[in-house]
């Protein structure tokens, strides 16, 4: 990445409590350039898969922060975006997942991609490799699809009948 600060669900504790009070620091007037960007692909009608294609390295809790921080540049006088009450609902539900799978949102490394891939190969089903990575199904399946893998096999489970 650019060196940008892009949003990332453990944010400091101060950064919160600004929330919480409904203000931002004094030099965040305008949205970061990334988070620009990442809200055109969205105003675009671009999917979640198509925005991580666009932008290498980007993670779906980029893209989550890029909305963070343009409903926290709105201010506290729009009631409906709540921001502070919005991260705590988030903070949560990646607790409730990471308990469960704790590599759930994280950037994939090198070494998680060449285990998947090989995986994949070896016929493992997209549960079997969710449980070895410690990430949800969902992000196995995705992480195939954007590696190429996933074409040339409709699915990890296609092989889970065959003997």
């Amino acid at each position: 990445m650019s060196g940008e600060h892009c949003y990332h669900p453990s944010s400091t504790a101060r950064s919160r409590e600004s929330l919480k009070e409904g203000k931002m620091s004094s030099d965040r007037t305008q949205l970061r350039s990334r988070s620009r960007e990442i809200l055109r692909l969205i105003a675009s009608g671009r999917s979640y898969e198509q925005i991580l294609t666009a932008i290498p390295g980007l993670t779906y809790s980029n893209i989550f922060g890029a909305a963070h921080e343009a409903l926290t540049l709105l201010g506290p006088d729009d009631k409906a975006t709540e921001p502070a009450r919005s991260i705590r609902v988030q903070d949560e539900r990646l607790r409730k997942i990471r308990a469960e799978h704790p590599r759930a949102y994280e950037p994939w490394t090198k070494d998680e991609d060449l285990r998947l891939g090989s995986m994949f190969a070896a016929r493992k089903t997209a549960d079997e490799i969710a449980a070895t990575l410690q990430r949800q199904r969902s992000a196995i399946t995705s992480r195939l699809a954007k590696l190429g893998l996933l074409e040339k096999r409709a699915s990890p489970d296609d092989a889970a009948g065959e003997s």
